[in-house]
Formats: C-alpha cells, sequence, structure tokens
C-alpha cells in the first residue's frame, strides 16, 4: 500500500494514478488487498510438485488435422488433473476467476467446475478445442 501511495503522489500529475482500478481516483488498501493474489492452500503443500506424467483413462486420444500426432495422444503435453487442482487451489478462492490463455484439452476447466472458480480460455487449434467440448460435457 505505501508503494502505491508514494508512486501516486510523487507520478506524473497529469497522468492518471499509477495505482487504481477506475483510471481516475488511487486505489484504497481495501482494494489492493482484494487484488493480492492468494498465497495459501487447504493441503499445505510445499514449492515442490511432483505429478507422473498424465496416462491411463486421463490420457485424452485423437487426431489432429485428420492425421496422428506425432505423439501417442491428441496434446503432447497434457497436464494431471491433480497438478492443476493444486496450483488453482493454491492461487485463487471460490469465486476467484481462473484465465488459461493457451487452454489446449482445459484441464482448469475441468478443475475450475469442481473447486467453483469462473474459468475462461482461448485455443486456436480445432482438435483441442473439440475435445476440450467433449472433456467438459463429461465433467
Amino acid at each position: 500500500m505505501k508503494l502505491a501511495q508514494y508512486a501516486n503522489e510523487h507520478g506524473d500529475p497529469a497522468g492518471r494514478p499509477y495505482f487504481s482500478i477506475n483510471g481516475r481516483s488511487a486505489i484504497s488498501g481495501q482494494q489492493w488487498a482484494k487484488l493480492r493474489a492468494t498465497l495459501t492452500c487447504d493441503v499445505g503443500i510445499t514449492n515442490v510438485w511432483r505429478e507422473p506424467q498424465v496416462g491411463g483413462s486421463e490420457r485424452i486420444q485423437g487426431t489432429r488435422n485428420g492425421m496422428k500426432y506425432k505423439f501417442s495422444s491428441l496434446h503432447g503435453s497434457q497436464k494431471p488433473l491433480k497438478l492443476i487442482d493444486l496450483t488453482i487451489r493454491a492461487s485463487t478462492d471460490k469465486g476467484d476467476v481462473v484465465w488459461e490463455p493457451f487452454g489446449g484439452l482445459c484441464p482448469g476447466a475441468v478443475v475450475s467446475y469442481h473447486l467453483g472458480r469462473v474459468y475462461r480460455a482461448a485455443e486456436i487449434i480445432p482438435e483441442f478445442y473439440a475435445a476440450a467440448v467433449e472433456r467438459l460435457a463429461k465433467s
């Protein structure tokens, strides 16, 4: 809060406040607290996470561009749902928004739905998008 106060007092007087939600008034301590990242996790984890590679029934199969892709599954770097679950629970609270800019198979959507988070993603590969839609329909 002190950093925001200093920057707003000593910044460019013609410019908008450096720390502001609406671009007109400086952010309050209460608003700042709501924006801070959540650094607690209900499962008591460390900063080293080990999860095995996705396999078995969790591994999503399919083809890309009408042919088998270089990997034995649709997406070569599919993330384990357990790892995504840890990440989301460690960094968000219920009702928070989870943004997955490279959605892939959208594991964040599956986990967010079950944890009560709001989810948004982007994905440009049609096969990944179609598989994610099918995956979510089963959740």
